[in-house]
C-alpha cells in the first residue's frame, strides 16, 4: 500500500473468513459438515469485498459485524510499533539466573 499508493494503485486485503468454494472439498473437509452459521457464500463474499474496495478499505473482513473490533485492534497494533525495536531483549526473555 505504501509503496504503491503514489502510483495511483490501490491495495486491499481480504480476510474473508469461511466462504463456500471448492477450497473445502480439495481440503478434505467439505463444506456441507461446518456450521452453516459461519460459511459465506462466495458471491456475497466477493460483494462485500467489492464494496471494501469501492469505500477504499485497506482491510476488508467480510464477516466481522462490530467494525469497532477491527479498529481496536489497528489502534493497538500501531501504537506497538515505536516499541518493536530494540537493541535487547525484553525482560521478560533474558535468561534466568539459577542461584
Amino acid at each position: 500500500h505504501h509503496e504503491l499508493a503514489s502510483k495511483g494503485v490501490q491495495v486491499q486485503a481480504v480476510l474473508p473468513g469461511a466462504t463456500a468454494t471448492p477450497f473445502w472439498d480439495n481440503g478434505g473437509l467439505p463444506v456441507d459438515r461446518l456450521d452453516p452459521k459461519i460459511v459465506m457464500s462466495a458471491q456475497e463474499m466477493v460483494d462485500a469485498a467489492l464494496t471494501g474496495f469501492a469505500r477504499g478499505e485497506l482491510i476488508t473482513i467480510p464477516p466481522l459485524q462490530d467494525e469497532t473490533l477491527w479498529t481496536n485492534y489497528e489502534q493497538a497494533r500501531q501504537a506497538m510499533i515505536p516499541h518493536l525495536g530494540s537493541d535487547a531483549p525484553a525482560p521478560r526473555y533474558q535468561p534466568v539466573s539459577m542461584h
